[in-house]
């Protein structure tokens, strides 16, 4: 544990030494997180981006397998999601997922249940936007990872391909949307959907309102999420989030925060 603290306190340093050198850079930034809705955007050409940050989900089980009087609640903790990306062109980006976390019990507030911390499956992929938005067309990207074992605790092949969508209606709002499919090895497959709705208060102050949900054959879970992106430097990012599950499957809440920079290449 003490090794896997090092390592999420090193990445965090490592950013903001990499963002205060290259404050001077042109490449402004824009992530891929907080939101559950991936963007149709690629990076810039030759460009390095780190996003990364904590996140925690909480199910309350009381009145599931346990007495009403009992508090029990189930939590997954992610203590660094991590996603790397480089822009290779234009049109496409190479992209890196690894996550490191946990999961508890608690009974009255009183852990009596948890897991090694470890790293979740690693993922590499693509995003490859094919068409550019103009009137009512939204800008659309192909989205596409692959992973397996490597770097992680157990679990088998997994994959995710999703369709970007989003639609500029003025200088400060935007919709984007996502549709598709996780693929996991030895379970069901689970379809997904998200809708989001950013809206930019100031150049630097973004907010968002955004509902998403994932479901299967045995079930459905429907959630809804809200934040804010603050851009303290052109190329460094930070973010703050919270939600709620709107279905009986959903995790009863979330709560996160992150940051994330760029590194364009010196000249």
């Amino acid at each position: 544990m003490k090794r896997l603290t090092f390592v999420c306190f090193l990445c965090l340093f490592t950013q903001v030494i990499f963002a205060q050198e290259e404050d001077n850079s042109t490449s402004s930034i824009a992530t891929d997180r907080p939101t559950q809705t991936t963007s149709p955007y690629i990076i810039t050409p030759k460009l390095f981006q780190i996003e990364t940050g904590f996140y925690q989900q909480q199910t309350n089980l009381s009145g599931a397998n346990f007495a009403n009087s009992v508090d029990a609640k189930f939590q997954n903790i992610v203590y660094n999601s991590l996603l790397l990306r480089y822009g290779i062109s234009d049109k496409l980006e190479l992209r890196l997922n690894q996550e490191i976390g946990r999961t508890r019990e608690l009974i009255d507030g009183i852990i009596t249940d948890q897991s090694d911390a470890g790293f979740g499956p690693t993922t590499i992929g693509v995003k490859y936007q094919f068409i550019e938005e103009e009137g009512l067309r939204p800008a659309v990207a192909l989205n596409g990872h692959v992973g397996g074992q490597f770097l992680s605790n157990g679990g088998g092949t997994t994959g995710d391909l999703r369709v970007n969508f989003q639609n500029n209606i003025s200088d400060k709002f935007n919709v984007s949307y996502n549709v598709g499919i996780i693929l996991v090895e030895g379970a069901n497959n689970v379809g997904l959907w998200t809708l989001n709705l950013g809206f930019s208060v100031s150049p630097k102050l973004t907010v968002f309102l955004e509902g998403y949900g994932f479901s299967d054959s045995f079930s459905s879970q429907q959630s809804m999420d809200f934040g804010l992106l603050y851009l303290v430097s052109p190329n460094f990012q930070i973010d703050f989030f919270g939600g709620f599950g709107m279905s009986e499957f959903a995790p009863d809440s979330l709560f996160g925060f992150g940051v994330s920079t760029n590194i364009a290449k010196r000249r």
